[in-house]
């Protein structure tokens, strides 16, 4: 009980640092001429542990949006999606939406499935439905394998007719996840979903 109240506090204490600590992070990205060592900054910040911060998500959410290196916007995505503050939820689902970017879409999926909320899941399901780049589609089905919202499984049982084997395979490997069971066909699904409804595994 001791080392927890103690972890606590240093964590606390830590977090407290985070301010300057951002600060000194957006000055050093935000001034820098060079997109490689822009980028290489915010792989420097996502490695401290304010990279986490309230602070954080709002630098990495600003570059996301508007740095002009798409590389630069791309590893600022990446630190939202590895900052797991579900304040990046939102920007997340808004680069994923409206980013001209495919590579950069893609990776707004990717870390859709490792910080959740459901602001996310309308933007998972209009992609994997729309997206006109199948690895997006493909990372939309595998992060909606963390979603137990309504309309995902049938969402996924649609994808399953996708010609592209990425966005198949991980449709299905996102059903097993939520559902518990392995059916093989589009059809063998549909007809559970029709049984059964939307039924996700307990855990």
């Amino acid at each position: 009980m001791k080392k927890l109240v103690l972890s606590g506090i240093l964590l606390g204490l830590v977090m407290s640092g985070c301010g300057s600590g951002i600060k000194k992070y957006e000055e050093k990205i935000t001034t820098e001429q060079n997109a490689d060592l822009r980028r290489e900054a915010i792989v420097e910040l996502m490695c401290q542990p304010c990279s986490r911060s309230d602070d954080a998500v709002r630098l990495f959410t600003m570059l996301a949006r508007t740095d002009a290196d798409p590389t630069v916007r791309s590893a600022a995505v990446r630190g939202l999606g590895e900052s797991k503050n579900t304040a990046a939820v939102k920007p997340l689902a808004e680069v994923l939406n409206n980013e001209s970017d495919e590579f950069i879409r893609r990776d707004a999926a990717v870390a859709l499935g490792k910080v959740c909320g459901p602001e996310a899941v309308r933007a998972l399901l209009e992609q994997l439905r729309a997206d006109q780049d199948d690895q997006v589609r493909a990372a939309c089905a595998r992060s909606l394998g963390e979603y137990k919202y309504p309309g995902v499984t049938q969402a996924l049982v649609g994808a399953l007719l996708a010609e592209d084997f990425c966005i198949v395979f991980e449709a299905r490997r996102s059903l097993g996840k939520l559902t518990g069971k392995s059916f093989q066909s589009s059809q063998e699904w549909q007809n559970w979903l029709d049984k059964t409804g939307e039924v996700f595994v307990t855990e």
